[in-house]
């Protein structure tokens, strides 16, 4: 809604609109009760994620087997027995601690941390830099 007063104006050649503005422009559209997510996915699909090699990278650092299509960047780290699923990527820098879990087509992006004995699900999208299973409950004062 925010944007209906610039179908008149806009330069785009077409355009992802909810019903209610499905008459507001002339411009070929692709209506859809929500726009906003249908976006989302057309966007996804005209930019699919850059495909790292399979395998791990020779200066990576890898303390457990891992599946053939996993794929493990430069000075990534990868503790002892670690579970990683089929297709799961981990980006340069990664630190993978003892005993982790990673699920199928998990992606951690550059730098992430995820310390000992933490389990992430199938399809996880970490960001760069995050840190998982890092103490976090706050502190008692004696």
């Amino acid at each position: 809604p925010k944007y209906r007063k610039q179908l008149a104006t806009t330069a785009a050649s077409a355009v992802i609109v909810p019903p209610a503005a499905a008459d507001d422009t002339a411009l070929p559209r692709i209506v859809h009760p929500n726009s906003y997510a249908y976006y989302a996915r057309v966007v996804a699909l005209l930019n699919p994620p850059a495909q790292r090699p399979r395998g791990a990278h020779p200066s990576a650092v890898v303390h457990s087997p891992l599946p053939a299509s996993a794929s493990v960047g430069e000075h990534a780290v990868v503790g002892e027995r670690v579970t990683l699923g089929e297709n799961v990527t981990l980006y340069p820098g990664v630190v993978v601690g003892d005993g982790v879990s990673i699920g199928d087509g998990s992606v951690l992006y550059p730098n992430v941390v995820v310390y000992r004995d933490c389990v992430i699900g199938a399809r996880a999208v970490i960001q760069a830099g995050a840190v998982i299973g890092s103490d976090g409950f706050g502190f008692a004062k004696e």
